[in-house]
């Protein structure tokens, strides 16, 4: 959907992931990024959780994948750096 991720909210458990981001339908490059909840108003180019970011933009039909990302207990947000999405929230237990 244009101007938004299809997951909205991710439960995990503390660990190292890596995420998938697909861009289906949208005619802009997309991008992904995570930080953490209490950084929402941090310029996110600062804030960065460590390897969050896709390695590449997303364009149309394509596929990126984000570093090696460890999340620790917490809340986090993810969203689009390169356009203006809602942050939708991460929340590790």
């Amino acid at each position: 959907t244009e101007g938004q991720f299809e997951t909205p909210k991710l439960n995990l458990t503390p660990g190292k992931y890596q995420f998938r981001v697909v861009n289906k339908h949208v005619d802009k490059e997309l991008g992904f990024v995570i930080q953490k909840e209490e950084d929402k108003d941090v310029d996110v180019m600062k804030s960065a959780v460590p390897n969050s970011f896709t390695t590449a933009s997303v364009k149309k039909g394509d596929v990126q994948y984000t570093g090696g990302v460890e999340l620790k207990e917490g809340n986090y947000l993810y969203a689009c750096p390169l356009n203006p999405t809602p942050q939708y929230k991460i929340i590790v237990r």
